[in-house]
């Protein structure tokens, strides 16, 4: 583990300032050269940003930059899969790009590219952009100083807009604006010894002893925002186990009601009326009779309605009720304790 000696590129912005043109490309593009080698390796570091640039000191004096925490970077297979199972997701407020807030699946340089020139934004302007969900192609650049060349505001228009037109490799921007090109001016270094060094770990807060809190500092406001998609996967899991038992119990209760009406044999329970039923007879009286003799001949009546006779089921005997009441009480039972036991296993298999 590399004792680096010196500060945060943000610490360095926030002390001094909005940074020239000169001094941006003397800081800013040996990054973008590193950053260029680690996608030739398919290597994508994820987290850059002002905070995790450190500024070294040579032994004259010299500045040197120096890229740091690798802990959300990723390695990629020629397939674009990534070679490690981490699912951690972590976001830096203005300086991850808005595709990587729900999370990058595959081998995407893209992603540093934005966070690239969301940092050349805030050394040339000394200020945090805003949040990726909140921008438009272009309006970064447009917000650059007067003074910043044509050139570089190009280089940041292209390097800030949406994934889908976003430049895929650094290599496509080094036409423009060559990174081996340094600028000279006021805290600035040779090629020589702006060398940059790629290191996955650095001990910033404790360092050696003697060494002032001031060589060993960091922008705490630029903290990266770390998603845990082990509990949302953990969370997924857990509604579709409960879909899955809700689906059980539905079928399940299909299947007693099924069962409850083939016990009963398809019909319910009729009670019959405490009299017998009597038969139903058309009889005439002796009034009715005479009546109709009066009638003229020619009088044709209606025929009546002939009457139904109605087959009313024998009521079954009372034991016979308890014994089927009891059967459908012992099939409720079995068919709940079962659905228990689903519920139980599902759960514990969730957990």
């Amino acid at each position: 583990m590399e004792y680096i000696e010196g500060e945060s590129l943000a610490a360095y912005v926030s002390k001094h300032g909005a940074l020239s043109e000169e001094q941006t490309r003397a800081l800013m593009w040996p990054i973008l050269d590193a950053m260029s080698h680690l996608h030739r390796q398919r290597i994508c570091h994820l987290d850059i940003k002002p905070g995790n640039i450190m500024l070294g000191r040579e032994e004259n004096g010299d500045i040197r930059p120096v890229l740091i925490d690798f802990g959300l970077s990723k390695h990629y297979d020629n397939m674009g899969r990534p070679t490690t199972t981490v699912n951690t997701l972590g976001v830096s407020e203005g300086y991850s790009p808005r595709e990587q807030y729900s999370g990058i699946s595959s081998f995407s340089p893209q992603s540093d590219i934005y966070a690239l020139g969301a940092t050349l934004y805030y050394c040339l302007t000394g200020q945090t952009p805003r949040s990726s969900l909140l921008v438009r192609d272009g309006e970064l650049a447009a917000e650059l100083p007067a003074d910043v060349s044509p050139e570089m505001r190009d280089l940041v228009e292209k390097m800030t807009r949406e994934v889908h037109t976003r430049p895929a490799s650094l290599e496509e921007l080094n036409g423009s604006v060559p990174f081996v090109e340094h600028g000279e001016g006021d805290n600035t270094a040779s090629a020589e010894s702006l060398e940059t060094r790629l290191i996955s770990a650095v001990n910033r807060k404790g360092g050696r002893k003697g060494k002032s809190k001031q060589n060993s500092s960091r922008d705490d406001a630029g903290a990266t925002e770390v998603i845990s998609r082990s509990e949302s996967d953990k969370s997924k899991k857990r509604w579709i186990t409960y879909a899955l038992i809700a689906l059980a119990a539905v079928v399940i209760s299909g299947l007693v009601m099924l069962i409850l009406n083939k016990c009963s044999g398809g019909k319910a329970d009729v009670v019959a009326p405490a009299a017998d039923t009597a038969s139903v007879v058309s009889a005439a009286t002796p009034d009715t009779a005479e009546a109709a003799a009066e009638e003229p001949a020619d009088t044709v009546k209606p025929a009546s309605r002939p009457v139904e006779a109605v087959e009313v089921a024998e009521p079954k005997p009372q034991k016979e009720q308890t014994a089927a009441r009891k059967q459908r009480a012992t099939f409720v039972e079995i068919f709940a304790g079962k659905v228990a036991q689903k519920r139980k296993f599902f759960v514990t298999l969730c957990d």
